[in-house]
């Protein structure tokens, strides 16, 4: 996982050659998942987790990033009901449905570099520079691989199937329709063993796979394509899959359509940075809060993924959540609130962000007023750009004002807001980036 704006891009490279070998391993898998329709976003696994509402009852559930500093499954019991990385291997834990982490497109530390160069040196991806190693985030720890190589999917489907200890979820971190890694090619026939004077093309001929920019057609569909046979894959094998597509990039060069399309090739999936960011402050951000068009664009691909399992991050700006603030509280939850389409299936977590912040590790003390009594549903979603956002609840109601410049008046009912305050029926002004929960009898 890694939050980080990105900046402009070039222009994209068309061309579809690559595309060939990766359809002919889809194809191969199509059976899987049609014996799989069973284990996808209405598992039987995954409903265990929730609970219906019936009558005032909190409708949020929380979700567990890493459970690395958690004493025990017995902790997450009745306190979470999805993690997204079990480190700890704690199995079948009663009531919590655990995903085994994997990066979406690089190999794990165990498998360095230097093994790709003595073993595989034509998996390993290039900037177009032709000589740079497209590590992400600079992680030089964790190699890129060629997800367009039939037998990249493959190698990677054996090394995460070797690392499960129970978890009924495989969770792809970093799949995005973007290419944020700046992928641009490899080099075809390179020999292995590979040394150091031969590296980086180890005998190979360059191969230019993508331009290393956005909406390149041919990675999006790569992309696509890769996700679709990790799915196929896993569900055939009794598991369901997960990607993390952060859903916090400039919609100049990330299409809601793509990202969709993307989480719809996989069982459900996670937006690391929804709905709120730490300290962002650029591309449509204020304070780590998606303004305007930002917004509506993340709220486009939140109410199209809910329906299957979705995992909604949110990191506080430096601080951790024992200190939240209560603006931070009635945003992260009426944002969250509004967009829901499936109580059993969503996930929320408020985490901390910052130098030494482990919050994501640990058992978070999340406050009952981050959960207040609204639900069941009884309305679906608002549309989006209807700002103000206004949804009701068979108790009570969430409103979000994203703009960045302008008030809303909107019309509320007499009640709480999730804090316990009295408030009147009538008319009441949202400020700009501002949300509103109140809870009815």
């Amino acid at each position: 996982m890694h939050r980080e704006k990105n900046a402009a891009r070039q222009p994209s490279w068309t061309g579809v050659k690559r595309l060939g070998a990766i359809a002919l391993l889809i194809a191969s898998l199509t059976a899987g998942v049609a014996v799989c329709a069973q284990r996808n976003a209405t598992s039987p696994t995954v409903e265990t987790s929730r609970t219906s509402g019936v009558g005032a009852t909190p409708l949020i559930v929380f979700g567990q990033v890493f459970d690395s500093l958690v004493t025990s499954a017995a902790d997450l019991t009745g306190h979470v009901g999805f993690v997204w990385g079990d480190n700890k291997n704690f199995g079948t834990a009663v009531g919590v449905v655990l995903g085994q982490y994997s990066a979406g497109y690089r190999a794990t530390p165990l498998h360095t570099t230097k093994w790709f160069y003595n073993h595989h040196p034509d998996w390993i991806v290039y900037l177009n520079d032709r000589h740079t190693v497209a590590y992400e985030f600079g992680n030089t720890q964790a190699t890129p691989l060629d997800i367009s190589n039939p037998a990249v999917a493959a190698w990677k489907q054996t090394d995460i199937t070797a690392g499960f200890h129970g978890q009924a979820w495989v969770d792809l971190d970093n799949i995005d329709s973007e290419n944020g890694a700046k992928f641009a090619g490899h080099y075809v026939g390179a020999k292995a063993p590979c040394a150091a004077s031969a590296q980086p093309s180890c005998g190979g001929v360059w191969h230019q796979d993508y331009t290393g920019g956005p909406l390149d057609p041919v990675w999006i569909g790569v992309d696509l394509a890769y996700v679709t046979a990790m799915r196929a894959y896993f569900n055939a094998h009794g598991r369901s899959v997960m990607i993390n597509n952060s859903e916090n990039s400039n919609p100049a060069y990330l299409r809601p359509i793509d990202q969709i399309a993307l989480a719809r090739a996989a069982n459900g999936s996670l937006s690391e940075g929804f709905p709120m960011d730490a300290c962002a402050t650029s591309h449509g951000w204020i304070n780590g809060r998606p303004t305007d068009t930002q917004f509506d664009a993340e709220y486009q691909e939140y109410i199209a993924e809910s329906v299957s399992p979705f995992f909604a991050i949110g990191y506080l700006c430096n601080h951790s959540l024992s200190h939240v603030t209560p603006d931070e509280e009635a945003w992260a939850t009426a944002a969250f609130l509004i967009g829901m389409q499936n109580p059993k299936l969503n996930y929320l977590a408020v985490v901390g962000s910052g130098k030494g912040l482990t919050d994501y590790e640990t058992i978070e003390p999340y406050p009952a007023s981050i959960n207040p009594p609204v639900g069941p549903i009884s309305e679906p979603p608002p549309s989006v750009g209807s700002r103000p956002y206004v949804r009701n609840f068979s108790h009570g109601m969430a409103a979000l004002n994203p703009s960045s410049t302008a008030t809303a008046t909107i019309t509320v009912p007499a009640g709480k807001d999730q804090f316990g305050t009295p408030v009147p029926a009538g008319s009441r002004v949202l400020q700009p980036m501002t949300g509103l929960v109140i809870v009815t009898p």
